[in-house]
């Protein structure tokens, strides 16, 4: 079971990274597209809302979660994709996204949910590449970090990680 801690840790992180976006697009397009703008602020309003609300245990929310968070990073590969953010800074924003997604899928779910998490942020990767670069080599590098990030944590937590909580 994942302790409070680690789920309070990943909502703070969901935040940070929803902050950082909403800033980085704000910053960089100049209020060029309001409905992209829009959108970012409403993934930072369910952010905020997601961090205190109490009774987020349910398989069903959970699951409600990682689907919200897979489809903000690949709406910023697809803002980054096209070019409308600067270039390669938002590329490291897309890493960090993608590696908290494959850490909370890691860390909330289990294999099958894990397993497709994985293969949906490869094919956005892959898909909304900007400028051509390299794709795999910033899911590669999500991967990694969210691996370190397992590691790191399973040390530190005490009982039997694989029967973790669902909720985020």
């Amino acid at each position: 079971m994942v302790p409070y801690r680690g789920r309070l840790a990943l909502r703070i992180a969901r935040i940070a990274l929803a902050l950082a976006c909403l800033i980085w697009y704000y910053r960089a397009a100049n209020e060029r597209f309001p409905s992209l703008l829009a959108i970012l602020a409403a993934y930072l309003v369910y952010a905020a809302g997601v961090m205190f609300e109490l009774r987020l245990d349910s398989p069903v929310r959970a699951k409600i979660a990682l689907v919200a968070d897979a489809a903000f990073f690949g709406f910023w590969s697809w803002i980054v994709g096209l070019g409308w953010v600067a270039w390669p800074a938002a590329g490291w924003m897309s890493t960090l996204l993608c590696a908290y997604l494959l850490t909370s899928a890691v860390v909330l779910h289990d294999l099958a949910y894990v397993s497709a998490v994985a293969g949906l942020a490869a094919i956005v990767a892959v898909v909304f590449a900007p400028h051509g670069e390299v794709p795999p080599m910033w899911v590669t590098l999500a991967v990694r970090l969210s691996r370190s990030r397992w590691h790191f944590t399973s040390a530190i937590w005490t009982g039997d990680c694989r029967t973790r909580c669902v909720t985020t």
